[in-house]
């Protein structure tokens, strides 16, 4: 999907283990590794970031044409898995990121969450206002009808 849609984000709203549990696999390579999937060869060039969220940098090379493509990868990690975070703080700073990281391009963007779509619409309604380049107080109601 990320090639088909020539995408250059994924926004990655889970950990990957939680209380023990696994809530997502994990679907890219080490940083400086790579790994095969089919047709693609991705390479992990970069990761860091702090307790709230991580940045990787990473490529994807077609296999039958050579064509390589960069990746941003921007996982959130401080979401708890039953609740809402103690402070919003985090959260708006990662929306921010996201925001500043994607200006100037027009591809899609690629969001995923563990499971449900809660977590994932609300990050699509504080995102919202910043897409359409406006400062608006959207109605949460109509928004997500």
């Amino acid at each position: 999907m990320t090639w088909e849609q020539s995408s250059s984000m994924v926004v990655m709203l889970t950990t990957q283990v939680e209380r023990g549990r696994v809530k997502c696999h994990q679907y890219w390579p080490n940083p400086g590794g790579s790994s095969q999937y089919g047709n693609y060869q991705i390479t992990c060039l970069s990761e860091e970031g702090n307790s709230a969220f991580l940045f990787r940098e990473m490529t994807f090379t077609h296999s039958e044409t050579a064509e390589s493509r960069e990746l941003t990868q921007i996982q959130y990690m401080a979401w708890p898995d039953h609740g809402v975070p103690d402070d919003s703080r985090d959260f708006l700073h990662f929306v921010s990121l996201v925001r500043n990281k994607r200006a100037g391009k027009d591809q899609p963007l690629i969001v995923h969450c563990r499971y449900g779509q809660l977590f994932l619409s609300f990050f699509l309604l504080v995102s919202y206002p910043y897409t359409l380049n406006i400062i608006m107080c959207p109605s949460v109601y109509k928004t997500l009808l």
